[in-house]
């Protein structure tokens, strides 16, 4: 909801929303279902779309026999990106600090020294601390520290406000 919210004030549109298990990503090994999927639409066209993965400490983070580990699951996501490398995967998380640290480590030890990671995780307290969840830098990839959601619009959607 907060992203809702916050994408209304800036005009931009949230579209294709599919809650938890009605959006299929079939993989070779197995289908991902995320716990959420939707686009963000800004007014100059831009399309950027989203994987919702909501953790509540119930999967392990580091197993790479474990079908339902987060690092499986993030190496399906990588499979599947080769394909279809236009969409971000949010990795919510909801218990300690720590599970959150290790996400990340997870993140970089499967895309090492890649330039593009397309795993953002957060913690629900510092997501919904931001004061913009769109532009401000809640969100920790494996080489940056602190990110915005659309980190690649800032200049160019803040230009676009100002002429508005």
């Amino acid at each position: 909801m907060q992203t809702f919210v916050a994408a209304h004030h800036r005009e931009i549109s949230v579209g294709d929303f599919h809650p938890e298990n009605t959006f299929k990503i079939d993989c070779v090994e197995r289908p991902l279902f995320p716990d959420a999927n939707f686009k963000l639409l800004l007014p100059d066209g831009t399309k950027f779309t989203y994987c919702v993965e909501l953790d509540n400490s119930t999967e392990r983070v580091f197993s790479y026999k474990d079908a339902d580990s987060i690092t499986r699951k993030m190496q399906r996501y990588l499979v599947d990106m080769v394909g279809t490398p236009d969409y971000r995967v949010l990795f919510v998380i909801t218990g300690a600090k720590q599970r959150k640290q290790n996400i990340i480590e997870a993140a970089r030890q499967l895309t090492g020294g890649n330039l593009f990671v397309p795993f953002y995780i957060v913690s629900l307290d510092d997501f919904f601390s931001g004061e913009d969840v769109l532009f401000a830098p809640c969100f920790h990839s494996p080489q940056d520290e602190r990110i915005p959601l659309l980190r690649s619009q800032v200049r160019q959607f803040k230009a676009y406000q100002m002429m508005v």
